[in-house]
C-alpha cells in the first residue's frame, strides 16, 4: 500500500514524504524500469554524459529490475534536441514506445526533463509537454510514474561561470518550471486518479548540498551531475518509492497509537 499525500491523493511528494512520513515501512519491487528524458538518464543511445551509473541504472541495480532505457542526451520536452540529434526529444521517445506484455504494477516509468528546453530557448512549453507526455503514458498503459523536477541550473558551475546575471536568469527560469510542472503534476493526478505518481524534488536535494561540494564533487563537466550526484537521486527516488519513517517519527507515532488505544479505553469504560 503506497501513503498518498493529505491533498494530493495520487501525487507522493518526494521530499515531503522523506522528511515528515508517519507511516509504516512500504516496499515495492519492480521488474521493469522505462526511462525517458534526456542526459540526465541516458545510458548511452547518445552517450554517457557522466563518470558512471546514472540513477536509473543504480535503481534497476537496487530492484533487479530490467531497464529499458529511451533517454537521449540533448533531448527536449517536445520533439527536437538541442544537439541537433534528430525526432529525439521526449515526445518522440514516447511515440516509438510500446507497453505490450508487461504489467502495470511490476512497471515503473521514469519521465526526466526540461533542462535543454533552458539551454535551446529558453522555451516556456516544457510543463505543458510533460503533461502531454504523461497523458500519452496512460493511455500507453503506464500506472506507476516517478517525475523529478529540475534542480537549480542557474547553480551549475557551467552557468555560474557565465556570470552572476546569467546564472541568476537561470535559476529563475528553473523556478518557473518547476512551480508550473507541479501545477500540472496536480492536473494529471486530478483526472487520473487509478495512477501512483510519485515526485521527487531534484531541486532541494541538490540545494541542500554545499556549494563547494556540487562544484568539486556533483558536476562532472560543470552541468552534469558525476556518478556521485546520481547515487545521490537515486538513493533520494528509491526512498520515494520505498519510504522508511525516521526513528524519532516512529516513536511519536507509536506514541499516537498508544494515545489513541487509551483514549478508546476510556471511552469505552465510561460507556458502561
Amino acid at each position: 500500500m503506497k501513503r498518498k499525500h493529505s491533498s494530493v491523493p495520487s501525487v507522493i511528494f518526494g521530499v515531503f514524504l522523506i522528511l515528515s512520513a508517519a507511516t509504516a515501512t512500504t516496499s515495492h519491487a519492480y521488474s521493469t524500469i522505462f526511462s525517458f528524458g534526456d542526459s540526465l538518464s541516458d545510458t548511452g543511445n547518445a552517450g554517457r554524459f557522466t563518470d558512471g551509473l546514472v540513477w536509473v541504472e543504480t535503481m534497476a541495480h537496487s530492484d533487479a529490475a530490467t531497464l529499458i532505457n529511451y533517454s537521449v542526451g540533448g533531448g527536449t520536452t517536445a520533439y527536437d534536441n538541442y544537439v541537433g540529434i534528430p525526432n529525439s526529444g521526449l515526445q518522440a521517445q514516447i511515440d516509438a514506445w510500446t507497453f505490450s506484455g508487461v504489467a502495470p504494477t511490476d512497471t515503473l516509468v521514469t519521465l526526466w526533463a526540461g533542462a535543454n528546453d533552458l539551454l535551446i530557448g529558453p522555451r516556456y512549453d516544457g510543463p505543458v509537454n510533460i503533461y502531454s507526455a504523461l497523458e500519452k503514458l496512460y493511455t500507453l498503459g503506464a500506472r506507476e510514474i516517478l517525475v523529478p523536477n529540475l534542480p537549480d541550473i542557474g547553480a551549475t558551475p557551467a552557468f555560474m561561470s557565465q556570470g552572476t546575471d546569467t546564472a541568476a536568469n537561470a535559476t529563475a527560469w528553473t523556478l518557473w518550471f518547476n512551480s508550473e510542472l507541479e501545477t500540472k503534476l496536480q492536473e494529471f493526478v486530478n483526472i487520473h486518479s487509478d495512477t501512483t505518481l510519485y515526485f521527487l524534488d531534484a531541486f532541494s536535494i541538490f540545494a541542500a548540498i554545499p556549494e563547494e561540494q556540487r562544484s568539486g564533487l556533483f558536476w562532472i563537466d560543470g552541468f552534469h551531475p558525476s556518478a556521485t550526484g546520481h547515487e545521490l537521486i537515486a538513493k533520494s527516488a528509491l526512498q520515494v518509492l520505498n519510504p522508511v519513517p525516521e526513528p524519532a517519527t516512529c516513536l511519536l507515532f507509536s506514541t499516537g497509537l498508544a494515545i489513541a488505544g487509551i483514549a478508546g479505553r476510556r471511552k469505552k469504560n465510561s460507556a458502561g
